[in-house]
């Protein structure tokens, strides 16, 4: 279907969810995907559920790393371009 519809010379970037077909689309053209955050934060969530406790620890960490990054982002316009690169990069 990604082929019917944006063919195999697309040169923008794909907006996605995780759908396998995307990645795959994505392997055999080369375009760049940009996947949906909503998505990946619902993907963490299940992992906090998840019965294993190693699988929810890693899942509590990975949500933590993603509340410092909106954080980070809300706060974008009271830090200076070098504070802000710093904060992305140590969390």
């Amino acid at each position: 279907m990604l082929f019917d519809s944006l063919g195999q010379n697309f040169q923008g970037r794909l907006g996605a969810d995780f759908w396998g077909a995307y990645r795959k689309y994505a392997g055999q053209c080369g375009v760049l995907i940009q996947f949906c955050l909503a998505h990946l934060i619902r993907e963490v969530k299940y992992l906090c559920e998840f019965p294993d406790p190693s699988v929810q620890r890693y899942g509590q960490a990975l949500l933590a790393g993603l509340k410092e990054l909106f954080d980070a982002l809300h706060r974008r316009a009271e830090l200076s371009s070098k504070a802000f690169a710093l904060v992305l990069a140590t969390g």
